[in-house]
C-alpha cells in the first residue's frame, strides 16, 4: 500500500473543456474538509469540483452535479487501482461549452486522476509495528517457529534471547495470543 509523498497537478484539456488533477496525502477527514474549502475558494470560478478519498476504511466520492458515477467514482477508482491510501483525488473542471458524453467524461477524470498518480511521488505505508520478544535460550526453538513469517529485525543472544520483530498492526492480536503460555514476553517498542 503506498501513499502520495510529493504530487503536482495534471492538466487535461478535452473539446475545450480542462481538467485539473490534484491529489493530496490526507490523515483524517477533518485535513479533506479543509483542502476542499482551500480549492473552493481558490478555484470558485470552476464548474464542477469532484473528489473522492480513501483514508483506511473511509472511503467517499462526490460527483458535483456531473452525471452519476461519472466523476468521484472514476477518480477513487484510480486511487484504488493504483493500491493508496490516505490520499485525496480531486479534479477540477472548468466546462468548454461541448459535452462529452458519459463514456468519454469518465475517462477523462480516470486519466487525469492516474496521471496525476504517475507524476507523484509516492510512498510505502508502513502498517507494522515493532515488537520486543524476550525468553531464555531453553525457548530458542519455539521463539524461533513463532517467530519464522515474521520480520526479524534484530536478535540479542545474552543471558536472555531478545528479538524485535516487525508485525502488521492487524495481526497483532492474534500474535499475542500465540505467545500465551509460552514463557515468551512482549513489549511494543517505543
Amino acid at each position: 500500500m503506498y501513499t502520495i509523498n510529493d504530487s503536482k497537478p495534471y492538466i487535461l484539456e478535452q473539446k475545450k473543456s480542462k481538467f485539473i488533477g490534484l491529489l493530496y496525502n490526507v490523515k483524517d477527514t477533518y485535513s479533506v474538509k479543509d483542502i476542499l474549502e482551500n480549492l473552493k475558494t481558490e478555484y470558485k470560478d470552476a464548474t464542477h469540483i469532484c473528489y473522492a478519498y480513501k483514508i483506511n476504511d473511509a472511503i467517499k466520492c462526490f460527483d458535483d452535479n456531473e452525471p452519476n458515477k461519472t466523476a468521484g467514482f472514476k477518480i477513487l477508482d484510480a486511487i484504488t487501482s493504483s493500491n493508496l491510501d490516505f490520499v485525496l483525488g480531486v479534479v477540477i473542471r472548468y466546462f468548454g461549452g461541448v459535452k462529452l458524453g458519459i463514456g468519454p467524461l469518465s475517462r477523462c477524470y480516470y486519466k487525469v486522476t492516474k496521471e496525476a498518480i504517475k507524476n507523484s511521488k509516492l510512498i510505502e505505508i508502513d502498517n507494522k509495528i515493532s515488537i520486543i520478544l524476550e525468553t531464555t535460550t531453553t525457548n530458542l526453538k519455539l521463539l524461533n517457529n513463532i517467530t519464522k513469517n515474521f520480520q526479524i529485525i534484530n536478535k540479542q543472544f545474552n543471558e536472555t534471547v531478545i528479538y524485535e520483530v516487525k508485525i502488521d498492526e492487524e495481526n497483532l492480536d492474534s500474535f499475542i495470543k500465540t505467545l500465551e503460555n509460552t514463557n515468551i514476553t512482549y513489549k511494543k517498542k517505543d
